[in-house]
């Protein structure tokens, strides 16, 4: 499959550190901006820069449209930056080497793995075709059951520079979670694991911690996902839960021992019963990866609010006069009062009174990171 520029966009920002509140309606909607680039890293960078200049020039007052791209800059600028810094690989040439870089290392933590065949696909095998998601590992159950031969999966239309490396350390760790009980689902807490071990354990000694940690945050704390994806972040913090008390020796020898205890593990925590989970090993803690469990366990992301809501939110103060404000910021009046009336009825992050803004509390989302935009 051919592969531009706008993929390579595509890929990055998934290792980005941005605001967007929707990894997959931001991605979707920056490609298409983006479209026809050659896959040159000069070549994608300077038309980054170019559109950055476009549209960055405003004309008259600001409203929700001059937001969004205000704030579709200010992303993008970190996007650019994570292309310049990092090697721009052809994914559909480089799956293979990182496959195999991650079978190294699991064989070194004591976890057995053949060699795993990858596959690239226009559509996954029956019955899997419309299941949605980049990749999936079918195991010897599903070669039973419905002839599937073994190995990774990669749905070629889904496969993007940066991002589709990391995934695939997700999916190796499900391969080794098949070795024992394979005839069980591939679900609940193993998900959580996976990107435990295999993203933020495995992959991270390989593409680097802020690259790992930004997609696994990304994917699973994207706002509206559907009921189907917000089991992804329960079992994310479910992993997390088991790192905190018990580091990833203890993971990795849930690993090992298969599905059935994956199974009673996610069991024991759904009912809180912790103390009860048969922790074989105990250890091995890592310093960024706790405190990124602990942003896990504690994020609020349902604060996503309008472009013009969050660069309101930037920008004014208790005590403020909201007209002034709207002048003296160049903001369109009705627009503006729009996203007061969002930040204060809808996420209440503020006090308004009509004329003024009598409470802030603003500032502390905004400095935790935990205000985010959304695109329409």
């Amino acid at each position: 499959m051919e592969i531009n520029g706008s993929k390579a966009i595509g890929g990055a920002l998934y290792i980005s550190n941005c605001k967007f509140g929707n990894v997959l309606a931001f991605r979707d909607f920056i490609m298409k901006e983006f479209n026809n680039i050659p896959f040159e890293k000069k070549e994608i960078v300077s038309k980054i820069e170019e559109y950055i200049d476009t549209k960055s020039h405003i004309v008259g007052e600001i409203g929700q449209k001059d937001a969004k791209n205000l704030l579709i800059i200010e992303d993008l600028k970190n996007i650019k930056d994570t292309i310049i810094s990092n090697p721009l690989e052809d994914p559909f040439k480089s799956i293979d080497k990182y496959v195999n870089k991650y079978c190294e290392k699991i064989n070194k933590i004591g976890i057995e793995l053949d060699d795993v065949k990858t596959f690239i696909v226009e559509k996954f095998p029956k019955p899997f075709e419309n299941a949605g998601g980049t990749a999936i590992n079918f195991d010897v159950a599903d070669k039973r059951k419905y002839g599937i031969e073994e190995g990774i999966y990669f749905k070629e239309d889904r496969i993007l520079p940066y991002s589709t490396q990391i995934l695939a350390s997700h999916e190796i760790i499900h391969r080794a979670a098949s070795m024992k009980h394979p005839h069980l689902l591939a679900r609940g807490i193993e998900d959580g694991i996976c990107d435990y071990v295999g993203i933020l354990y495995i992959c991270r000694e390989i593409i680097g911690s802020d690259a790992c940690k930004n997609l696994v945050f990304h994917l699973r704390f994207r706002h509206h996902p559907g009921s189907d994806w917000n089991r992804y972040t329960t079992n994310l913090q479910q992993a997390a839960v088991l790192y905190i008390n018990y580091g990833f020796e203890s993971l990795i020898e849930i690993i090992k021992e298969g599905r059935i205890l994956m199974e009673d593990v996610e069991k024991k925590l759904f009912l809180g019963k912790i103390d009860e989970i048969p922790i074989i090993k105990k250890g091995n803690w890592i310093e960024d990866i706790t405190n990124f469990s602990y942003r896990i366990l504690t994020y609020e992301k349902t604060l996503v609010v309008s472009p013009l809501a969050l660069l309101i939110a930037k920008n004014i103060n208790s005590g403020d006069n909201i007209k002034s404000f709207f002048r003296d910021n160049n903001i369109k009046e009705r627009e503006g009062a729009k996203a007061i009336e969002e930040l204060y009825e809808t996420h209440f992050v503020l006090i308004s009174d009509g004329e003024k803004i009598t409470c802030d509390r603003s500032k502390l989302y905004l400095d935790a990171g935990v205000m985010r935009y959304f695109i329409d």
